[in-house]
């Protein structure tokens, strides 16, 4: 595999089973020898799923770099975060992975605005919490 096979398209099933279209790029970044490969979501007018990775040249072949990504992906699509019940917005199991946006962030694949993000949070008063944040390259361990 070489910079030149990009894009790529690639389907991901979500945790409800539903395929989900990517597109697959690579793009040099401003570090010599460093290139980002993201994945951006085809099926919809916003970008709502999107996952990157970094690789250095040399450091290993570009199809290993591909392979964390598409296990990146696999993993934070294959757990459902949150529901939608009676209008409110209920965390599933305590957790909510996702990407910052403007207003809100990006949780399963779907905008959470602000109001509803602290909706969820304030549904666990008195519980304990831990906010992390990660770049968006890297992966939560």
């Amino acid at each position: 595999m070489t910079f030149s096979d990009f894009p790529l398209s690639e389907t991901v099933r979500d945790a409800s089973g539903h395929p989900v279209e990517f597109e697959i790029s690579a793009f040099t970044t401003p570090v010599d020898g460093l290139i980002s490969i993201d994945a951006l979501e085809t099926d919809s007018d916003i970008n709502h799923w999107s996952f990157s990775v970094l690789h250095y040249v040399g450091a290993e072949p570009l199809s290993h770099a591909l392979v964390r990504l598409r296990r990146k992906m696999e993993r934070r699509m294959s757990t459902r975060h949150f529901n939608v019940i009676n209008g409110s917005y209920v965390l599933t199991h305590g957790v909510a992975v996702g990407d910052v946006d403007s207003g809100g962030v990006m949780i399963d694949g779907a905008f959470v605005p602000m109001d509803r993000l602290m909706e969820m949070i304030q549904s666990h008063e008195g519980f304990q919490f831990r906010i992390e944040f990660v770049d968006s390259t890297d992966d939560f361990s």
